[in-house]
């Protein structure tokens, strides 16, 4: 959610990779490189030059940017874009990464190894037309260099600066100015054997973003217009039992819910589809505590309305006419909004334990317990005082215990907008900013306060 290319937050990540976490493998087309506790992945052992790609999944949502990052690495004689037979975009065009969607194949980025660079070089051959000037180029070292990653914005030397002061990289960027459901397919592309030369990645991140909604426009009218409906039924009823409805927690929980589907619609243009499918969820347990709380003071509300209409129907028989047909209708928006849940968002009302469960709880592990699909992300607990506080719940496991952490305090310095808390110094040297103490003539210690906000732990 936060700023990413420098287009604000709301990006939905397709694909991942980190060879840097031993539990990461390479995806199955490529060959694991490692040498010195670094592992790559590269193309499989070939004698001629060869292309060799994955399919990074859209999943069907419209997208028409797409943010991203590749780190490699140059193994042996990679020659970048030196001149060979074939240039066009199904052929290994360059020694290096292709970025394509669509069939036939549409140019997004292009990855490029190897000292023949047009930023490095200025004997270079230029590279496709189709590239364009969407493209990284570095030239790395010669055989296997781990200390001089590709593409990171590091290490172009004196004769290779133009390579690294591109705007944004280590990240690349692209906004096609129409929308697209395409997969994305990354290729590995040399134009000689494995055993010349290859190119590898190590890390990548792949993101999307473009107008979508995992709801269509007619079915947040019928939702908002049910719950509207429901709402505006129980408040016109007679004063007796509207007072007693209106100070349950089911009007408010319904209101909630009218609230975040709103929000929902409102951000569904920029959201990614993870993102919504959390929402969704969250959507669902309010609705099954409040449906659960509906029903319950429904039966007790019915009860009291019967005996006050035998006290009346004499007198007044339109009143009983009125207020059967408010419960009827009350009912029957219920059974439309369960249908209606159940067809467009593909969720279960159906509560495992039948009883309404507890909007708040005093930790994420007490969220993780109750739910454990839960996603990490944002939620609201509250403490032994009844404050209620909103806290990030990382819910996959950490330091091998499991999931349900709080997030007390985090700080990036890789991100350009991050800053050292004001008690500390800011240190910066190629491209590094890291904190440490301020300037003094003696020993010190200089700290800062992780505030827990009364939220008790153990861990």
């Amino acid at each position: 959610m936060e700023t990413l290319c420098g287009k604000g937050g709301g990006w939905r990540r397709i694909a991942s990779l980190n060879m840097t976490d031993p539990n990461e493998k390479c995806p199955t087309q490529f060959r694991t490189y490692s040498k010195d506790g670094v592992r790559a992945c590269g193309r499989p052992v070939t004698n001629s030059g060869s292309c060799v790609g994955i399919t990074l999944p859209s999943r069907d949502i419209k997208y028409s940017q797409v943010c991203g990052k590749v780190i490699g690495y140059r193994y042996l004689s990679t020659d970048g874009n030196a001149d060979r037979a074939n240039r066009d975009i199904n052929s290994a065009y360059i020694d290096g990464i292709s970025l394509t969607h669509g069939n036939p194949r549409k140019h997004i980025w292009t990855l490029v190894s190897g000292y023949y660079c047009p930023c490095y070089n200025e004997n270079s051959f230029s590279l496709p037309s189709f590239v364009g000037s969407n493209y990284y180029c570095e030239a790395g070292c010669h055989y296997w260099c781990l200390s001089n990653p590709l593409w990171d914005g590091k290490g172009c030397g004196s004769s290779g600066t133009n390579c690294c002061q591109r705007t944004l990289i280590p990240w690349f960027y692209r906004s096609f100015g129409y929308s697209t459901t395409d997969n994305i397919e990354m290729r590995i592309c040399c134009d000689q054997r494995t055993s010349d030369e290859d190119v590898l990645f190590g890390q990548y991140e792949i993101y999307v973003m473009g107008k979508q909604e995992m709801l269509h426009q007619p079915s947040y009218s019928i939702l908002q217009n049910s719950l509207t409906n429901i709402s505006d039924q129980l408040k016109g009823s007679s004063n007796g039992v509207s007072e007693s409805l209106s100070s349950v927690t089911s009007l408010f929980q319904l209101s909630f819910l009218k609230e975040l589907i709103g929000s929902y619609k409102e951000k569904s243009s920029n959201s990614s589809n993870e993102e919504g499918l959390a929402l969704l969820k969250r959507i669902e347990l309010i609705l099954n505590t409040s449906t659960a709380d509906l029903n319950n003071k429904l039966d007790t509300s019915t009860a009291e309305l019967s005996t006050r209409l035998s006290a009346i129907e004499q007198d007044i028989p339109s009143v009983i006419s009125s207020l059967q047909s408010q419960v009827s209708s009350l009912s029957s928006d219920l059974n439309k909004l369960s249908r209606l849940l159940a067809k467009h968002v593909n969720v279960t009302l159906d509560d495992e334990e039948g009883l309404p469960s507890p909007l708040l709880f005093s930790s994420c592990d007490a969220i993780l317990s109750k739910w454990p699909n839960s996603p990490s992300g944002y939620y609201s607990i509250i403490n032994d005082t009844g404050h209620t506080r909103h806290v990030y719940c990382h819910m996959e496991t950490l330091c091998g215990k499991g999931g349900g952490w709080r997030r007390i305090a985090s700080l990036n310095m890789t991100d350009p907008n991050e800053k050292c808390p004001t008690q500390f110094r800011t240190y910066s040297k190629d491209g590094v900013r890291a904190c440490g103490r301020p300037v003094t003539n003696s020993g010190s210690c200089v700290g800062i306060t992780l505030p827990s906000r009364d939220i008790k732990y153990s861990q």
